[in-house]
């Protein structure tokens, strides 16, 4: 019988006996997938890498923090160490119980999708940049608004007054239908969703699997601790996450760190300003990128998929019919409900194409569905008929015949009035 264990992520654990057999038991129990490592650390593979501090040649740790003060340390990085032990290494995911070893895999990919969208706006700035479409210009005094998904408890009143004292505005949402309305009605720079001790309630105002959630087209940010022992929901909204903070430290100082990283997530968006005046890169109908533009930026993701071992795929949609300007509504739902690391363009009359970034064909099905479903709706397209297909990159492929792919083959019909 086929062992579907292969497709769990790889991970490469640096250890010795007896604790390399008890961490490889927990990290396949987590779904992943671990060997152990044989010989001097690879700074440049591609797999996520578990340094266990108790048990592991301190030389692996040092040529770590070498290669990271060098900046040749690209790979997703794990520390097993004891609280209060020194580190020498930054960015790294920290675990300081064994038994936590269960949400490396979640915390990793939180860790990989921040990593995936830098890299794919810088990208996109360089092919901006040789469109003429110059970056915007931030504004310091940019007071970024949150939307905070919690019980509202004393930590978060601590937390509110500290967020106010860094320019940070805050919305607080106790339900589930307070939260869609306030989605709904204004857009947000960040979600906050309280993972902690004394805080259980947060994951379980949304439906982390819902299109809402996962299409929110907002950054979510969680926030954990330690020796929080998390539940399968909080487990699916660290696995959905932009990006986690550890609540270990005085409110002061995680205000400090959200605001930075709110800013930051801002600054880093592409969301580039003259649109109108830069014909060659926008369809001033749609506001969506042109054909050009994705076939030149697509060559750009091609290489970085390539140089990080990461998926990607193109979401083809086709509109017929559905009334005068069913494309261009269909298209600023689509807008909405986007993913910001997604690049969507308007490739002829009635086909929209999407590239997505470390997304493979299972997971780029998946949020097709949502996408379309949720933009059909909001579009509210009286007659027609929306169609769509996925193609994953795979070796062989060029931008070109990648492309070509997109297009050609069986679509699927999602809707019809």
């Amino acid at each position: 019988m086929l062992d579907p264990t292969y497709l769990d992520p790889p991970i490469e654990v640096v250890a010795a006996s007896p604790r390399l057999e008890m961490i490889m038991s927990r990290l396949r129990s987590a779904g992943m997938r671990p060997y152990s490592s044989d010989g001097p650390v690879d700074l440049t593979a591609a797999e996520p890498l578990l340094i266990d501090i108790k048990s592991a040649p301190p030389e692996a740790l040092r040529r770590v923090a070498r290669g990271q003060a060098m900046q040749q340390q690209c790979r997703p990085l794990a520390i097993l160490t004891p609280p209060g032990a020194p580190q020498m290494v930054t960015d790294a995911v920290v675990i300081s119980r064994d038994r936590d070893i269960v949400q490396l895999r979640a915390r990793l990919a939180s860790q990989m999708r921040r990593e995936a969208r830098l890299a794919e706006f810088r990208i996109r700035g360089k092919t901006a940049e040789a469109f003429g479409v110059k970056p915007p210009v931030i504004d310091p005094d940019f007071v970024p608004e949150v939307l905070y998904l919690g019980d509202g408890g004393a930590n978060f009143l601590a937390l509110q007054s500290a967020l106010k004292a860094e320019g940070v505005s805050v919305v607080a949402a106790l339900s589930f239908r307070t939260a869609m309305d306030y989605l709904d009605s204004r857009r947000f720079s960040a979600i906050l969703t309280d993972l902690t001790t004394g805080a259980r309630e947060g994951a379980s105002l949304i439906d982390w699997a819902s299109p809402d959630a996962a299409l929110a087209g907002v950054p979510l940010f969680a926030l954990t601790t330690p020796e929080t022992d998390l539940s399968d929901e909080q487990l699916t909204a660290l696995s959905v996450c932009s990006d986690l903070l550890e609540y270990n430290a005085e409110p002061e100082v995680l205000a400090y760190r959200i605001a930075q990283m709110i800013r930051r997530y801002v600054a880093t968006s592409p969301s580039f300003q003259n649109k109108s005046a830069t014909a060659s890169a926008f369809d001033s109908a749609t506001g969506l990128y042109r054909r050009a533009f994705v076939e030149a930026h697509l060559k750009r993701q091609m290489e970085e998929s390539a140089a990080r071992h990461h998926p990607l795929s193109i979401l083809t949609i086709r509109v017929e019919a559905g009334g005068s300007g069913a494309v261009t509504r269909l298209a600023e739902a689509i807008r909405n409900h986007l993913r910001d690391m997604d690049c969507a363009a308007l490739h002829s009359p009635g086909t929209i194409i999407i590239s997505m970034p470390m997304t493979s064909y299972r997971g780029g099905a998946k949020l097709a569905e949502r996408l379309i479903n949720a933009s059909v709706r909001d579009a509210k397209l009286e007659n027609g008929r929306v169609s769509w297909r996925v193609v994953e990159k795979r070796a062989y492929h060029t931008p070109q015949t990648l492309l070509s792919a997109s297009l050609t083959g069986p679509f699927m019909r999602e809707y019809a009035a």
